[in-house]
């Protein structure tokens, strides 16, 4: 009968023949650490015990259950020497735990390496203490994630480096990626943070100023980047609300000057001044609308006081707004999210409002980008995407116009048959000088929607809108086609250069003696096949983190899903997955 071979299998997985002599001598050691001269006889029992144990178990047998096994039987012979041997297979775990990958990593943060851990987030400091904690957090989770929550042949992926799954370390927390806010909804039914609630804003220094607060609060609870979708839209209520209460205070300053002693005009002038709906404009033709409007109501202005008190309003108002959109800036690139001064990874859209509130918005977030920050560093947040529109800043005609014309069109003294062509040229110059807006056709096939129409004041809900790394969730097989409310789950990416590397060496072995054509067209096809098996290995992967990601508790993203920023969130209860 043929003897049967036993194998033990390491810590590491990897198998080796059994042999008896280690187990004597882990025996020996722990008798001579407690100062005890060696029972041979009674270490040899222990030995052949052992031996017989592993026979019985099979074919092969783990080192945990051998020195288990060891313990049992010292602990039957010798409690004494069972306690010395506990104690030196503890330090030896020790001590192979130091040699580990994770333990390699936590030192290279401690004496701050430069290294991949360290250097992986642009957007993060590693080597403040924030930041090393930070580091150390996300080492350890992602050591976590993998080895007990993704299953072997997407770990085993991730590693050999074919696939990369993207924030491994938030995978735990079951969050998503990154979303597009409905920031007008927000403004106008208010929302919550853990420690109050926030009523509507009424200035566009607050509507920027919440428009931080939002992103920073809200990027605690996502792994990825936060964004709005159509910026000037939502931030030109703001910038109307300012421009109301400058003009009813200049007002207000020649009642008092006039008539100190009557309060009743002074008290009734707001509601009379919202009632004419005053334009954001400082034209002539405008203060004398005001004029006939404010003495029909027995208001006794000249109609030079109230020229002065519209141009007066105008002026103050794009001084506030250029305020507003600086501070904005300003904030998004110091303000920090996160430990290791981490700031928002922050996007916004904007183009294709053409009120003029709107277009004061773009024209002052513009300047303000293009005159950087406190030195003039060109500011790296928010990533700012402009949205081109066929017939809203863009036409050929406009373009021809512009070109034929250049310094004079760049300068402002041209106008165009399309209302924010101008803004469109503005962009580009900023563009050149600050690496940022980015640009986005709305007019793409794939871009467009069926619903949208120019004179729809929410025309926004159907223009495409883009994070700043660039993805774009518009398409939707469950409801509304849009960007706003909506965002991404999760992220993985294909080695693309591998899988060309791979495929050249095959075809070649494959066509030794074949010329160039021969090769470079059969390391085609090998490609794209190993790119559609990669592909459904990341299709299920992604998968199956959705189906984890979805067991998540609506509670645990209190200010995304309690104020509807991830569309759908306020219809569940707390407690709801």
């Amino acid at each position: 009968m043929e003897e049967v071979i036993l194998r033990i299998v390491k810590r590491d997985g990897h198998v080796q023949p059994f042999d008896p002599e280690k187990i004597r001598q882990a025996i020996i050691k722990a008798y001579r650490a407690g100062g005890v001269h060696e029972e041979a006889a009674r270490i040899e029992t222990i030995v052949r015990s052992v031996t017989d144990f592993a026979r019985q178990s099979g074919e092969e047998v783990t080192v945990e259950q051998i020195q288990d096994r060891v313990e049992e039987e010292l602990m039957r012979l010798n409690p004494f020497i069972a306690k010395k041997y506990i104690i030196y297979r503890e330090w030896r775990t020790v001590e192979r735990d130091k040699r580990t990958s994770i333990k390699h990593t936590m030192d290279g943060i401690v004496t701050i390496e430069k290294n991949d851990v360290n250097l992986g987030n642009a957007n993060m400091s590693s080597h403040t203490p924030a930041g090393q904690m930070m580091t150390f957090a996300s080492e350890v989770t992602k050591d976590y994630t993998s080895k007990y929550l993704l299953p072997l042949r997407y770990s085993r992926a991730h590693k050999t480096g074919d696939i990369h799954i993207h924030d491994l370390d938030y995978y735990p927390t079951k969050t998503t990626t990154c979303v597009q806010y409905d920031i007008a909804d927000l403004y106008e039914r208010g929302f919550r943070t853990k420690n109050g609630s926030i009523r509507t804003p009424q200035s566009i220094h607050s509507y920027a100023t919440l428009a931080t607060i939002i992103f920073q609060t809200n990027q605690n609870e996502q792994h990825g980047g936060q964004s709005i979708p159509a910026f000037d839209f939502f931030m030109a209520p703001g910038v109307y609300k300012s421009f109301v209460k400058h003009l009813i205070e200049r007002l207000r300053f020649v009642l008092e000057l006039r008539e100190p002693t009557n309060t009743d005009l002074s008290t009734t002038l707001p509601k009379a001044i919202r009632n004419l709906v005053p334009l954001l404009t400082d034209s002539p033709h405008e203060a004398g609308r005001l004029h006939e409007g404010l003495c029909a109501a027995s208001f006794p202005y000249s109609s030079s006081e109230v020229e002065i008190a519209l141009a007066t309003a105008f002026r103050k108002t794009r001084k506030e707004t250029h305020q507003a959109m600086e501070g904005f800036i300003h904030n998004l690139n110091t303000m920090h999210s996160r430990g290791g001064n981490q700031v928002v990874f922050s996007s916004i859209n904007y183009g294709t409002d053409t009120s003029p509130e709107g277009r004061m918005v773009m024209e002052e977030l513009l300047r303000a980008t293009e005159e950087g920050l406190g030195h003039g560093e060109v500011p790296i947040f928010p990533i700012q995407i402009f949205k081109v529109k066929e017939g809203v800043n863009y036409s050929e005609a406009d373009l021809r116009l512009a070109m034929e014309h250049f310094d004079e069109a760049m300068e402002g003294k041209i106008t165009f048959s399309t209302p924010n062509f101008d803004l469109l040229l503005k962009a580009c110059a900023t563009t050149a000088k600050a690496l940022f807006p980015n640009f986005v056709f709305l007019d793409t096939p794939y871009n467009q929607h069926a619903d949208w129409r120019a004179d729809d004041p929410k025309r926004y809900l159907y223009e495409v809108a883009t994070m700043g790394c660039r993805t774009r969730v518009f398409d939707n097989v469950n409801g509304i086609k849009s960007s706003v409310g909506r965002g991404n789950l999760s992220f993985t990416s294909m080695n693309l250069p591998r899988l060309a590397i791979e495929a050249r060496h095959e075809a070649e072995e494959n066509c030794p003696d074949g010329d160039k054509e021969t090769i470079r067209s059969e390391a085609r096809l090998l490609f794209l096949e190993s790119v559609r098996r990669m592909a459904s290995l990341i299709a299920d992967q992604l998968y199956d983190r959705y189906c984890y990601q979805r067991t998540a508790l609506a509670r645990q993203f209190p200010f995304m899903m309690g104020n509807d920023v991830w569309k759908g969130g306020a219809a569940l209860d707390p407690n709801q997955e």
